[in-house]
């Protein structure tokens, strides 16, 4: 089976039939943001809604000291009934409302969607969740569990964040997008890359985590312009990475379905680094990569696809790289932003450096999240040794010429581009035609070398 097949076959990650949600199963639609339980229960149906039950009463019960616990009846009641005027974010398993409690707090209630993998990845996100501590992520405020009745409720609560998200601040009519200059921009890149760092172990603080699903719209930003990694659904611990990642872990909150060529799915591609979409690889370089994607949005102000760039403009990242490869790294800058001002010149070069070392098809080239953020400091060996590698190629971008639409030319195109890199992620740097010259060293090399000759006492 051709790659592209294999892609337009994956599942999506919307609800699917299960025995905990038959009115869901039919195509109508649920009285309430709960899994329902059937009104003529079968055995297997009373089964399963007792085992969810139980774990859910299993979760209170672990985590009812350390967070607020809501009533389902309370967060219907501040979110209007969960009225769809207050959905503020959908992912591919839930639907996220506007609440405001009683003693004038807002909060975001995430309502998990029926799923076969609901309990699963509740454990996992909850158990992950509560162990990260970081002013750069999304911390969990509370939640309701209530397995009950015969319906199974799931919600978790959060910190409401007045600006929304990145996505919205940049590609949406968000108000107050014209005070998102460089200076923001660069404090939202650092902050989410510091919370990468944290959550990939570097600080050395708990066991390290993948997020798996960093992009624009999991990135939430305070009044004062701080952002909040969040939705730690997909999270899993480095130390599992290793397990084999199957089709449905792949296609995640990406929601892959038969008509594969819809510009919701294009987007969500240019997110997936090449050895995670061909093969499943998974590792903390996929977030490097994802968050290399994010800069490139701050930096040229662009959505990850669009339909109406032009030709080769489709992809932002394939549009980054043709122009990587020329060594004009200015002309990924947001030209309607001046760069004037003190610093501001420096912080965007940073940035346009760092995504296109994040950016890189091998993720053994890219560089770790902790280089990432001494290059966005301006640590002077990280900048000169980003500024060595900045110009050398990073991929072709071809037409093939077979007349598809321009959807489908784009995910073949993606496609392409990911072949490249994945045939031998674990090749050594080749000379003679290969992506990168001779400068082409990681950041600790470089720092050898200079270690090397500065030791010197000869």
């Amino acid at each position: 089976m051709s790659v592209a097949r294999w892609a337009m076959q994956l599942p999506s990650r919307c609800p699917a039939p299960s025995p905990l949600n038959p009115r869901n199963n039919s195509g109508d639609q649920a009285t309430s943001p709960a899994i329902t339980a059937s009104e003529t229960p079968s055995p297997a149906t009373d089964e399963a809604a007792e085992q969810v039950a139980q774990e859910l009463a299993s979760l209170r019960n672990k985590y009812s000291s350390k967070y607020t616990m809501f009533s389902y009846s309370e967060l219907a009641r501040i979110t209007s009934n969960f009225s769809p005027d207050r959905i503020i974010g959908k992912g591919g398993a839930s639907e996220v409302y506007k609440g405001c409690c009683d003693d004038g707090k807002e909060v975001a209630v995430k309502v998990l969607k029926s799923s076969d993998k609901v309990m699963e990845e509740l454990v996992s996100e909850m158990e992950i969740v509560s162990s990260v501590r970081h002013g750069n992520a999304m911390l969990l405020t509370g939640f309701c569990l209530d397995g009950g009745g015969g319906a199974a409720k799931i919600m978790l609560v959060y910190d409401y964040m007045a600006r929304g998200s990145l996505e919205e601040i940049l590609h949406g009519e968000k108000e107050g997008k014209d005070l998102f200059g460089w200076p923001e921009r660069f404090k939202v890149a650092a902050g989410v890359a510091r919370a990468l760092v944290y959550l990939h172990g570097g600080d050395g603080d708990g066991r390290p985590v993948i997020h798996r699903d960093v992009k624009s719209s999991n990135i939430l930003v305070s009044e004062d312009f701080q952002p909040k990694l969040c939705d730690f659904g997909l999270a899993l611990w480095a130390a599992e990475a290793a397990s084999p990642v199957t089709g449905d872990d792949v296609a995640g909150t990406f929601g892959f379905v038969a008509a594969a060529a819809s510009s919701h799915l294009l987007e969500e591609f240019k997110y997936l680094a090449p050895e995670y979409f061909m093969h499943g690889k998974v590792s903390d370089k996929i977030d490097v990569y994802a968050f290399g994607v994010v800069l490139l949005e701050l930096v040229s102000g662009r959505k990850p696809v669009s339909s109406g760039g032009g030709k080769g403009k489709e992809s932002l990242v394939m549009w980054a790289n043709t122009i990587i490869q020329r060594g004009k790294l200015t002309d990924l800058v947001d030209p309607s932003l001046p760069t004037d001002g003190s610093g501001v010149a420096g912080e965007v070069e940073r940035m346009t450096l760092a995504a296109a070392l994040c950016i890189r098809r091998s993720s053994q080239r890219r560089p770790s999240i902790a280089n990432v953020l001494k290059l966005l400091d301006g640590d002077g060996d990280a900048v000169r040794w980003a500024r060595s590698q900045a110009g050398l190629s990073a991929g072709d971008d071809t037409d093939d010429g077979d007349g598809a639409s321009p959807e489908k030319k784009d995910i073949q195109s993606y496609i392409n581009l990911a072949l490249l890199d994945v045939i031998d992620d674990s090749a050594s740097v080749s000379s003679g035609g290969g992506d990168f010259t001779a400068a082409n060293v990681s950041l600790e090399e470089y720092m050898k070398g200079r270690w090397s000759r500065s030791s010197s006492f000869d």
